[in-house]
């Protein structure tokens, strides 16, 4: 949908093409061709979204009186590649808007303790008015979440504007239904891209209980491990072990 517009008025600017199989003619534009092709793939996504709430309906209920962790965070953060390390659950990683457009829900044991993980659409700023219905959609699953892990690209040179969109974006999904926020664990990766210390120390020192990581490089994930058990065994009133 964000395509569609930009091909109108560029008819004359481009060449046409002979026609054939499907097509109305030899007369008939490149654009009118192309505008064809993004309408049906308009289609068949607004299809997949009524299918993806239908599955999502049925997810929420099951997830009651689980351990339910959603992972989110701003796009290109490297939430999908965390839900894989965590989970092994092969969510495609890709370095690309919206490589992720469906939620994706993996059940794994810490240690003995039962929980639920889930992989989001990533959030970005300014998001075109046509997508949003899709986009709010997708983040129904995090109602259920008792924890939210904000994965948060520390290599960015804009990681404060962007925690800031994402916790916008969940404050107003909450909102919406009256709902108070869950537990937030913030998750700053990407440490292998970062030159200077004093970066990572300021955001941890901003966000205490935060933890360091490098997603790609299992860098610190025993870390992270070892406090979503503790927190799930919390959740379930199982007291920590005393070494």
């Amino acid at each position: 949908q964000v395509e569609l517009p930009r091909l109108y008025g560029m008819g004359r600017e481009m060449e046409q093409i002979r026609g054939g199989i499907g097509l109305r003619g030899p007369g008939e534009r490149k654009t009118e061709v192309m505008k064809r092709h993004i309408k049906e793939k308009i289609r068949t996504l607004r299809k997949k979204i009524q299918e993806i709430k239908k599955n999502r309906i049925i997810q929420l209920k099951s997830r009651d009186n689980v351990f339910n962790v959603s992972i989110v965070g701003y796009t290109n953060s490297g939430k999908s590649t965390l839900m894989n390390v965590l989970t092994k659950a092969g969510v495609l990683t890709e370095n690309k808007l919206f490589s992720t457009l469906d939620t994706k829900t993996k059940k794994i044991f810490l240690n003995g303790v039962y929980m639920t993980i889930t992989d989001t659409v990533g959030f970005i700023e300014d998001l075109p008015h046509q997508l949003v219905e899709s986009f709010y959609s997708t983040l129904e699953v995090v109602k259920k979440s008792n924890l939210l892990i904000h994965v948060v690209d520390i290599s960015s040179k804009f990681v404060e504007e962007k925690i800031s969109v994402v916790n916008q974006v969940l404050k107003e999904i909450f909102s919406s239904d009256n709902m108070e926020m869950p537990m937030t664990l913030y998750v700053f990766n990407k440490i292998d891209q970062v030159d200077d210390i004093s970066k990572i120390d300021k955001f941890l020192n901003l966000y205490p209980d935060s933890i360091p990581i490098s997603a790609r490089y299992r860098i610190n994930i025993d870390s992270l491990k070892k406090k979503l058990e503790e927190m799930a065994k919390e959740y379930y009133g199982v007291a920590s072990e005393i070494g």
